[in-house]
């Protein structure tokens, strides 16, 4: 069998095939009514809140934990910037967690939703005078974790 890097286009493409000769009939049977719906409502929003969760609480964890991502956010001109590093850990880990653990979520997504903005406007915002489209680049996955945030506080009950 040959390796990865041993594959031409030709092999590729015939690996391709059989993959998807076997995964489109898998996961149509998968998704189909009988098995996950994925169009359900809750089942979207469980995975909305998973990944939210990871994604906070291994940044907030990062910023505890990462000396170069620690003197990233002190140097952003913020006043007390080793309180405003720790405060905002804080949140983000504990925020985390209750979107994790689906405990008062729409409470949770608040500070959350305050951090990607003050985010977006400290850091990405002043990439605007480089063009729009460096500005969208650069902000894409805030404005994605802001919308899901959005999405959460919306769908959550209370």
């Amino acid at each position: 069998m040959k390796s990865p890097a041993q594959l031409n286009s030709v092999d590729s493409l015939y690996h391709f095939k059989n993959i998807m000769s076997w995964s489109v009939p898998f996961f149509a049977y998968i998704f189909k009514k009988g098995g996950m719906n994925i169009n359900a409502s809750y089942s979207m929003t469980s995975f909305i809140r998973y990944a939210v969760a990871y994604v906070f609480i291994t940044s907030g964890a990062l910023k505890l934990f990462s000396d170069e991502l620690a003197q990233t956010f002190i140097r952003l001109g913020l006043p007390f910037p080793d309180l405003m590093l720790y405060v905002t850990a804080f949140l983000e880990i504990i925020c985390g967690l209750f979107i994790l653990f689906n405990r008062n979520v729409k409470n949770a997504v608040i500070p959350l939703i305050s951090i990607m903005i003050a985010a977006l406007l400290l850091t990405k915002f002043p990439t605007i005078e480089n063009g729009i489209l460096h500005f969208a680049f650069n902000a894409r996955l805030d404005i994605v974790m802001l919308v899901l945030l959005i999405i959460l506080y919306r769908s959550s009950p209370h």
